[in-house]
């Protein structure tokens, strides 16, 4: 049998496609509904439900800097 699923579309996430919530669910480490929920929330563009689970920067999966201030010792600037 011929796979005619065709390329994926790594910019967007296809809730109907469970294979996709559970991926992004787990690269995200968040619940499948909560990927749902998100897409219902911000569309299914992938880097926008990146940043609503807090991941900044392009392509990039760094959570976004806390709040917390400064180890003693001082920052680098």
């Amino acid at each position: 049998m011929i796979d005619k699923r065709g390329a994926q579309d790594w910019n967007r996430i296809d809730i109907s496609q469970d294979w996709q919530v559970q991926f992004w669910a787990t690269k995200l480490q968040v619940s499948k509904e909560d990927i749902r929920s998100a897409v219902e929330t911000v569309g299914d563009s992938a880097a926008d439900i990146k940043k609503y689970f807090g991941f900044v920067g392009q392509g990039r999966w760094d959570k976004a800097p806390s709040k917390a201030p400064p180890a003693k010792g001082g920052a680098h600037v």
